[in-house]
């Protein structure tokens, strides 16, 4: 397969090797047909599908997003397809008419179903180690809805929050959805071990975030930075959480 210099790095292996999406611009093939959007490669099946026509992989509802950062997008903030641990499925945040939710689609793109059906901002989903939990950000504890005719809609409110929002945990094996704490979160959260995810909390205004851990059984978090007023940049884990290696700026 020849991909054009504009998917970059918008390629996405599933962890058993066999499956990957990838990501093409729009355009126009040479026999006519439109082309672009987010695609799947099967190797074991040896099919090659176009799983969605889209013209970005981040929602329209969420560009406000990548454009309000202070910084260059960073991994964290970026709106990618993320694979389940035993490749059978992959997790995606999608528009839904006047807001996003997270959705599931199978390997071979013949089913997919909406985790996250409401009308609250869902995004960044991720899954835990086990497969048994997927994690995601929300800010359906500020803004419940975006339906303009909902009662207590945030649809026509300048200020009202699409940068982050609050973290939530999907166990599949309970079909439950809980809030975890009620810290703010900039970008994706991720799992450090099967009950663990470290996720970065950032004031837009002030450039300054902080880094935290938390635990989705008993419902804590604590705060892993230290130092005050600075900004925390590309947090890396090591298995199980043990340690952690991030950057540390404190000047514009």
């Amino acid at each position: 397969i020849t991909l054009p210099a504009s998917t970059d790095t918008r390629i996405y292996w599933a962890p058993d090797g066999q499956k990957v999406l990838f990501f093409q611009e729009p355009g126009i093939a040479p026999d006519g047909t439109r082309t672009g959007g987010l695609y799947l490669l099967n190797l074991r099946l040896a099919i090659l599908l176009r799983v969605f026509e889209m013209p970005g992989l981040t929602p329209p509802a969420l560009t406000a997003l990548d454009s309000a950062l202070p910084l260059p997008a960073s991994p964290g903030s970026e709106h990618v397809p993320v694979w389940a641990p035993d490749s059978s499925q992959f997790a995606i945040t999608l528009q839904d008419q006047y807001d996003t939710d997270i959705y599931v689609v199978s390997s071979d793109g013949s089913s997919f179903e909406n985790l996250t059906s409401d009308g609250a901002i869902d995004m960044w989903p991720a899954w835990s180690p086990d497969g048994r939990r997927l994690a995601f950000v929300s800010g359906r504890a500020d803004c419940a809805s975006w339906v303009p005719d909902d009662p207590n809609s945030c649809a026509g409110i300048g200020n009202a929050p699409r940068t982050g929002g609050n973290l939530f945990v999907l166990d599949f094996q309970t079909e439950q959805i809980q809030q975890v704490g009620q810290t703010w979160l900039s970008s994706a959260p991720t799992w450090v071990s099967n009950l663990q995810v470290a996720y970065t909390s950032q004031d837009d205004d002030a450039n300054v975030s902080e880094l935290w851990l938390a635990n989705v059984q008993s419902g804590t978090s604590r705060r892993v930075s230290e130092a005050e007023d600075e900004l925390i940049l590309s947090p890396a884990w090591a298995p199980g959480g043990a340690r952690v290696l991030y950057q540390r700026a404190n000047e514009p």
